[in-house]
């Protein structure tokens, strides 16, 4: 099997192809990316000027749904951290986050 990434003389090398198509997706992601940004915001803007809530393109294949500003109630941990620390603390759970690697293209 050819590795995509390998060691050698103590450093990781990743073959030129792949570094190649990883940018050459990654680029189109952004782009796709783009036009995704553009046509939510147009649809929002469309929707809550016609109220409109959703919206199903004619083969089904895409579902936009209009969801309006609400608020929530959300706890202010830096608040009792600070005023009730024996309770903040009493409450506090660990969470484990998977490790993982970030591809960046420049």
């Amino acid at each position: 099997m050819n590795d995509l990434v390998r060691f050698e003389d103590g450093q990781m090398v990743i073959a030129d192809e792949a570094v190649k198509q990883i940018v050459k997706f990654e680029r189109g992601a952004l782009k796709i990316n783009m036009l995704k940004e553009n046509i939510r915001e147009q649809a929002l803007a469309k929707m809550e000027e016609l109220g409109i809530d959703k919206y199903v393109s004619p083969d089904g294949s895409l579902a936009i749904n209009y969801f309006p500003e609400r608020t929530s109630k959300r706890l202010d941990s830096t608040k009792l951290k600070k005023e009730l620390p024996d309770i903040y603390e009493e409450y506090l759970k660990d969470s484990t986050t998977k490790s993982y690697v970030k591809l960046t293209v420049k």
